[in-house]
């Protein structure tokens, strides 16, 4: 409820910036037009009207600098004066646009499977998928966190630096470990030293058990042991969703399976299930 919630609020906001952003660039890009028609003059001395619509100048500006108002239209005995007001409102514009993005911040991408929270302040992810340049390329780790930290009200961010392998996802936190209660997490696992997650899951153990959480408790792991190996098969890969992001799944593509990516539910847990006979390659 929480990541969705987080999700609709900031998608309002990125919405309303966007917006605010999108105005003030138009009225910018119309006075460029003006400056650049008036720089066109061969003349030095010539009557310019500029209509108010088209930069938007109030009253309390148009007073400020002492301009006749006709209908609407503002009158300048040089193209000199003309230019030099305008580039006085594109000023103004150009802060408004940076003001818009210091309230609203930046933009971040984040799906429900990137992130695990413990409910006491404590947030899961990987390096792998949120620090991805596929993510938040204009983003810092520090950057991140401040919104996982404003928006999820999280005191501690713990980066485990990859996921499942193969994972499309760009290495989901969710398909690598899930919280049983604060301070206990269940760990994809393999005995298999020759299997290539056996690496990544040795790491987050290894980290995992060199970390605290946001309440300073000792992190428990519970290893919970991934399938055997599930490949794509033929007819599968014939089949595949047609789509980019899918575009490695041909025959023989090593699917990245795990037990740990159940969702919990009141008095059920929903877990998928992994069939070794589906996979001819193992």
């Amino acid at each position: 409820m929480l990541k969705k919630l987080f999700m609709e609020i900031k998608q309002r906001k990125t919405k309303k910036k966007i917006n605010k952003i999108k105005e003030n660039l138009v009225f910018i890009e119309r006075i460029n037009l003006l400056i650049e028609k008036i720089e066109n003059f061969k003349i030095k001395f010539i009557e310019i009207t500029i209509y108010a619509q088209d930069i938007d100048l109030t009253s309390y500006y148009l007073s400020q600098h002492n301009l006749e108002n006709n209908s609407n239209k503002y009158y300048f005995k040089t193209k000199n004066e003309a230019i030099i007001l305008l580039k006085k409102y594109k000023k103004i514009y150009e802060q408004r646009i940076t003001k818009t993005k210091e309230k609203y911040g930046k933009s971040i991408v984040l799906e429900g499977g990137s992130i695990h929270q413990d409910g006491e302040g404590t947030i899961y992810t990987t390096e792998e998928c949120l620090l991805n340049p596929n993510r938040n390329p204009d983003l810092t780790k520090e950057e991140i966190e401040e919104h996982l930290k404003q928006y999820l009200n999280a005191q501690k961010i713990i980066w485990i630096p990859r996921g499942v392998y193969n994972d499309e996802t760009s290495g989901h936190v969710d398909n690598l470990l899930h919280i049983i209660t604060p301070g206990h997490v269940v760990l994809t696992w393999t005995d298999d030293k020759n299997d290539p997650q056996y690496e990544r899951s040795l790491e987050a153990l290894t980290f995992l058990k060199n970390s605290t959480d946001a309440k300073g408790r000792k992190i428990k792991v519970t290893k919970l042991h991934q399938s055997a190996p599930l490949f794509i098969t033929k007819s599968e890969a014939e089949n595949r969703e047609k789509s980019p992001r899918f575009a490695n799944r041909t025959e023989g593509f090593r699917m990245p399976a795990s037990y740990v990516n159940f969702y919990i539910t009141n008095k059920t847990i929903i877990i998928a299930t992994c069939y070794l006979l589906l996979s001819p390659f193992y």
